[in-house]
């Protein structure tokens, strides 16, 4: 069975564990096939028969995670809490540049797919350059583009979906250069209109009612002297120190910042690590990008679609993967 119909069918059982093969079938859109393969396998992974799954009971544990693609931070937990192969825990998952309503929705669904079958996402952070903000850039727009309030409607209910899907989870938005466009252009264009009630991204996107947490990283650093962290990870969009490098990125980042930090900004899936005069490793991460890899502006590109998985110990050092998405699988 395809990987990205294993991956949807697992993700929709978790969400709903008593679906039947047909309901998650047609709740995935995966083949019945692999409906009925996903459920009998998360029934012996949770000790629960199922003799009209159509599949022999096997209790080799290896035997399971070959025939069904389980790996051990990957597997089911039983209701008692008992994990068979249990998944990471308190992991935050970064998304960056969505650049709604330009978004890759296939690939967005393959990294909220991934990090729901592999692990328990308790925060995700969207990175910055969540929505695009076209019609207020200083390019010229292109002649089809989405009007200003149709695109922060859409924006709106996309982040709607996404906090009604993980409910449990805390969510932080970034504000990346795109947000930052409403405010230049009304500070540019208007500025009488500057700072009147409304006319900002926290009420523009209705974070509030989400209940999701606004970060301004620009702002922060002037009044706190820091920027947003999690322990030992400084977490960025990347425009903030003031470069946009497209050769080594993670290495030139982190050569202006010298410390771990986390970014997008520039596209691309690449890290860097470097070991200082106190004997400490530090590294650099640049996370890949979820928008549109061809638009109409730069159809021929570098990008590189992606997205990261962080869990962290309590002394505050993390362990960070980055994950690319090459022809339709997470890699």
């Amino acid at each position: 069975m395809s990987s990205p119909q294993r991956d949807k069918a697992r993700a929709y059982l978790r969400r709903n564990p008593t679906a039947t093969p047909y309901q998650i079938a047609a709740g995935s859109g995966c083949s019945a096939r692999t409906a009925r393969r996903v459920k009998a396998a998360m029934a012996r992974c949770n000790g629960i028969g199922d003799d009209d799954a159509g599949v022999p009971l096997c209790d080799n544990v290896a035997a399971l995670e070959h025939l069904f693609g389980f790996d051990r931070v990957g597997a089911s937990h039983d209701p008692a809490g008992a994990d068979i192969f249990p998944r990471k825990r308190d992991t935050v998952l970064f998304l960056y540049d969505i650049h709604l309503p330009y978004e890759n929705a296939d690939n967005i669904e393959m990294a909220l797919s991934y990090a729901e079958s592999r692990h328990y996402p308790t925060h995700i952070v969207l990175g910055g350059d969540c929505v695009d903000f076209q019609k207020v850039s200083r390019f010229v727009s292109p002649s089809d583009a989405m009007e200003l309030s149709d695109e922060i409607a859409y924006a709106v209910k996309w982040l709607e979906k996404l906090r009604a899907r993980f409910t449990g989870c805390k969510i932080t938005y970034l504000v990346g250069n795109h947000e930052e466009r409403l405010q230049r252009f009304i500070r540019t264009r208007s500025p009488e209109l500057d700072g009147l009630k409304g006319l900002n991204i926290k009420e523009q996107l209705e974070l509030d009612r989400l209940n999701i947490h606004l970060v301004d990283n620009l702002k922060l650093k002037s009044e706190t002297g820091q920027f947003f962290s999690i322990g030992k990870l400084t977490i960025l969009h990347g425009h903030e120190l003031g470069i946009c490098p497209s050769i080594n990125p993670a290495r030139q980042y982190f050569l202006r910042a010298m410390d771990n930090m986390i970014c997008g900004h520039v596209h691309k899936v690449n890290d860097h690590y470097d070991n200082t005069l106190r004997d400490e490793t530090k590294g650099a991460f640049v996370c890949g990008c979820l928008c549109d890899m061809h638009p109409s502006y730069k159809p021929q590109n570098g990008w590189v679609a992606g997205f990261g998985l962080c869990s962290w110990d309590e002394d505050g050092m993390f362990s960070m993967k980055l994950k690319k998405i090459i022809n339709g699988r997470v890699l």
